[in-house]
């Protein structure tokens, strides 16, 4: 049976200095999530290793990213799995 996605929210968005990011798991997984800029370099580390099952909740420092589009990128078993847009100011 597959995975099911983690449910992801993200507030403030567009983000000035900073954000929270939701994440909602069913089920534990080794996940890589990360911040990633439109050229697909990624920016920034938000976590990376065995994440329970349950709500989990990660600050994103966008003091260091510049103004413009970037995605929250949610990888598992070295497979993109989930990719959310979001603006900084």
């Amino acid at each position: 049976m597959p995975a099911i996605p983690p449910l992801v929210s993200l507030f403030p968005n567009p983000v000035s200095q900073s954000a929270t990011l939701l994440l909602s798991c069913s089920e534990m997984s080794t996940r890589k999530i990360f911040v990633r800029n439109e050229a697909d370099e990624e920016v920034q580390m938000i976590t990376q290793g065995l994440i329970p099952e349950g709500m989990h909740t990660y600050e994103i420092d966008g003091s260091n990213l510049l103004p413009g589009i970037y995605f929250i990128t949610i990888e598992e078993e070295n497979k993109v799995q989930q990719s959310f847009r979001f603006i900084k100011q």
